[in-house]
């Protein structure tokens, strides 16, 4: 067999559904319609989703707010964090440290953790 004889064929690469950028691929955020019907619907702009972390257990909860709400407002309003009081004293801090409790959502990106204060 010659050094460009090959039994095995190669396949074309098949590239990934949704848009691209930058070689990775990028689909599109939906949520369901109202009403649970079938069609679906872009997500409503005005709001604004973060991954907030439980600095007391590590489990991570989804929030979601408008984007001029504050952390401490969405956290308020969506709480998830069983291994601390909402009535206790607690800020959220991002991945640099900094206390962002009273900033908008949609000031910081990434995932932030709720810190329950020792007292």
């Amino acid at each position: 067999m010659g050094k460009h004889d090959s039994k095995e064929r190669k396949m074309p690469e098949q590239k990934p559904e949704g848009h691209t950028h930058a070689g990775i691929a990028a689909k599109k955020s939906y949520v369901k319609a109202k009403g649970g019907s079938s069609r679906y619907k872009a997500q409503d702009p005005s709001t604004c989703t973060r991954v907030i972390k439980d600095g007391h257990d590590g489990q991570e909860f989804i929030i979601t707010g408008g984007r001029e709400d504050t952390f401490a407002q969405a956290c308020r309003e969506n709480w998830y964090f069983k291994s601390v009081s909402r009535k206790s004293k607690w800020y959220i801090k991002d991945e640099r440290g900094n206390d962002v409790s009273d900033k908008p959502l949609q000031s910081v990106d990434g995932i932030l953790i709720l810190i329950p204060e020792k007292g």
